[in-house]
């Protein structure tokens, strides 16, 4: 491997003083000055100084010649020493090889084998010695780069050091793929070494340009100013953040020891300048001073960090965006210096982290800030930043407090929830935008809200692992309230009244209102992105079954229950009201009016007071499938009890009619938007128990007629379905045909045998 050399000699910048110069300087102030012993002895000091400045300069021009002079001839003498040596092993190599190719054919007729193997032995010692001298070539070189790039600092010839630094990143590129991993290795540190010197070097007029400019403000400064740059200072910032632009490190070259600065030397290199001044006043404000380094005040720094990012980041764009973008590097300005600045705040937060973990109200509060700290990036457009700061997160320490906290306060708030005396009132009991909302229990409300709360934290975390954790943390809490409310039933089951018209009903619609929020949260983007990444589908099949669970225990388990729980309650009423004398009542003509009867009157009263609440309580698309239910087997109830067990003249089948449909079935009709009120067996039942005798007795002989010996199927057929159609003609839809024959023979002005 060849190395072209190069041998550069150093500029210097540093001129003595002429002599003309001197002379007219120290005549104008010995004009100037010598009208007293004072300025005279002033006159004298400016002349020594002079003479001193100037001998100073001849002697760092001595020594700059000097050290050049050393540098070439070392130079010169080692790469004629290594030049020499390197023929000198050409010539033996090639004698080897020629006396090898004479010997070879009288060493194999003679079955010499090891004479052969000798010299091959001595040929691969020669070919190793060539690669260990081409070793020490790239060491040299290397040394070599490193002499002249000090050479250059010392001579404050910063183009001449640029341009030597730039040859070590060249050769990195280079040697990248070589096999010799010490040698590339030692090349990265001395260039990363070099870098930081250089750059600093460069950059060592910024901090005074920056002054002028007046960057950064002094805090006292309340009203903030556009900061406006003259276009000759412009130009000089623009050609240093140029020379630092180019001195950024390529990301392969990795240092053997990990540094702070590493950011600035890959990425953010100009803005190491810009930072410096903001990271002294942040450190020593937050760091040092204990009036405002607070643990238990993390607002304080990361406001701070927001406040210069409003107030710089325009400004630091307008300098440096031009120049990124002239170097084709892809880069925002504005993001690179909202990231170094976010820096400042992560390493605050970590720094406070070992005291904010023994203290758990502490450390909820950063969490908290730093959460909003997050969200507030995000809306004034860093929402890369914030992606970058919120790996702060995913240090473990921090996610297994988090996690524990997340768990402690769901257990205390689903706790408070379900103990407050509101626990089962609405919580928009004054006014809500959706009328359903008037139904959910304020518990459930809470408690859906804590999962949205809990959604907006996790969702700032920058890996899919760790909010898998947290989503199936959140199914675990859904899990846990139902289980909450499950035993709750359970404790006050023996209060028939409390659990219809108040209990099960609120957990009917609290389920069904979970059910809501986990059928949005399956849909949403962020859900489906955390369960696709889940490769073994546990969380997904986890979060159907959940959502399952509580779609069945909304529209089924509690609704069954809270049917059994109303029809216990109402049972005892429907059995007396059917034990009144229907068949010995008078004639309806008999009376100016009907009235309800008192048992119906007690019935109608506590169904309605029980089904409003009820209704008040359920979403409308429970209450809907609940009222068919309820209704369906209260008609059965009234049928059985009422219907089937008694015999009704004709004021009573009048009396029933007019309780039945009349008031029950208008009333409960109206409050569950059902036909009939949902009895419709029973209303049918009630029709033929007061259709016209007439009517009825041509019926009662159609039964008589299906009775009697058919003389063939066709007949049977003709008289059945002679009866289904006279019975469809009175309106009967529901009851069977038997069942109609049954009702009719409950007519005691009808007699049939």
């Amino acid at each position: 491997m060849a190395a072209r050399k190069t041998i550069v000699k150093p500029s210097s910048h540093t001129t003595a003083l002429p002599e003309d110069v001197r002379r007219k300087v120290c005549q104008s102030l010995s004009a100037e000055l010598s009208q007293s012993a004072s300025n005279q002895e002033l006159l004298k000091q400016t002349v020594d100084i002079l003479t001193e400045l100037e001998t100073l300069q001849n002697d760092l021009r001595s020594k700059a010649e000097e050290e050049e002079r050393n540098f070439l001839e070392n130079k010169a003498r080692l790469i004629s020493d290594g030049e020499a040596t390197l023929h000198s092993l050409d010539k033996c190599l090639e004698n080897v090889a020629r006396e090898l190719e004479e010997v070879a054919p009288i060493i194999a007729s003679e079955g010499e084998d090891s004479q052969l193997e000798d010299a091959e032995k001595v040929l691969v010692d020669i070919k190793h010695a060539e690669k260990q001298i081409e070793y020490l070539r790239w060491l040299e070189m290397f040394q070599d780069q490193c002499d002249r790039i000090r050479s250059a600092l010392a001579c404050s010839s910063h183009t001449d050091a640029t341009s030597f630094l730039l040859t070590l990143v060249d050769w990195c590129h280079q040697l990248r793929t070589s096999k010799c991993s010490n040698l590339v290795q030692y090349l990265y540190d001395i260039t990363v070494y070099w870098t930081r010197l250089v750059s600093d070097r460069v950059a060592q007029d910024i901090p005074v340009m920056l002054n002028r400019i007046g960057y950064p403000r002094p805090p006292s400064v309340q009203k903030q100013q556009a900061l406006v740059i003259e276009a000759k200072l412009r130009g000089e910032l623009n050609d240093i953040f140029s020379t630092l632009i180019r001195l950024r490190l390529p990301e392969f070259i990795v240092p053997s020891e990990t540094s702070e600065e590493k950011a600035f030397l890959y990425d953010l290199l100009p803005l190491k300048y810009f930072l410096q001044p903001l990271e002294k006043r942040f450190r020593y404000h937050f760091f040092v001073t204990e009036k405002t380094n607070r643990i238990d005040k993390p607002e304080w720094y990361l406001t701070q960090v927001l406040s210069w990012i409003r107030d710089y980041a325009d400004f630091v764009g307008s300098l440096l965006q031009p120049l990124y973008d002239r170097d084709h590097s892809h880069r925002d300005a504005k993001n690179d210096f909202a990231w170094s600045i976010t820096m400042l705040a992560r390493s605050k937060f970590l720094s406070t982290l070992p005291e904010l973990l023994e203290l758990e109200r502490h450390f909820a509060h950063a969490l908290d800030e730093v959460l909003t700290f997050a969200r507030t990036l995000r809306s004034i457009g860093y929402s890369i930043i914030q992606q970058k700061f919120c790996e702060v997160l995913s240090v473990p320490e921090v996610l297994k407090a988090w996690m524990q906290m997340e768990k402690t306060l769901a257990i205390d708030r689903v706790t408070a929830f379900l103990s407050s005396e509101t626990a089962f009132k609405n919580r928009y009991e004054d006014g809500a935008e959706n009328p359903e909302d008037f139904k959910v229990a304020e518990s459930a409300q809470h408690f859906v809200t804590m999962l949205k709360a809990i959604s907006e934290r996790y969702e700032l975390l920058p890996t899919r692992t760790e909010q898998q954790q947290f989503l199936a943390f959140q199914l675990g809490c859904v899990e846990s309230f139902i289980d909450r409310l499950k035993l709750l039933y359970e404790e006050n089951q023996e209060d028939l009244s409390f659990c219809a018209t108040l209990l099960l009903p609120t957990f009917a619609t609290a389920v069904r209102y979970i059910w809501t929020y986990l059928e949005d949260l399956s849909s949403d983007a962020l859900t489906l992105a955390i369960l696709s990444s889940n490769t073994n589908g546990n969380l997904s099949t986890r979060m159907s079954s959940v959502t399952d669970d509580c779609d069945r225990l909304s529209k089924v388990s509690f609704l069954k229950h809270l049917r059994t729980d109303t029809i216990e309650l109402i049972r005892r009423m429907i059995k007396e009201y059917g034990k009144q004398d229907w068949k010995s009542m008078p004639s309806s003509t008999e009376y100016l009016v009907l009235q309800m009867t008192p048992g119906m009157a007690e019935l109608l009263y506590t169904t309605r007071t029980i089904l409003a609440a009820q209704k008040g309580r359920l979403f409308t698309v429970l209450a809907s499938r609940y009222f068919v239910d309820v209704m369906h087997e209260m008609d059965e109830l009234i049928y059985q009890n009422v219907m089937l067990k008694n015999s009704f003249s004709t004021g009573g089948a009048s009396q029933l009619k007019f309780d039945l449909l009349n008031n029950f079935g208008t009333v409960i009709g109206r409050l569950t938007g059902l036909s009939n009120g949902g009895i419709t067996r029973s209303v049918e039942a009630c029709s033929i128990l007061t259709m016209n005798r007439g009517s009825a007795m041509l019926l009662a002989e159609l039964f008589q007629e299906a009775k009697a010996p058919n003389k063939n199927a066709t007949e049977a057929t003709q008289r059945q379905t002679a009866i289904e159609s006279a019975i469809k003609e009175i309106g009967v839809r529901v009851l069977k045909t038997d069942e109609t024959e049954i009702i009719l023979r409950k007519r005691n002005d009808l007699e049939i045998t």
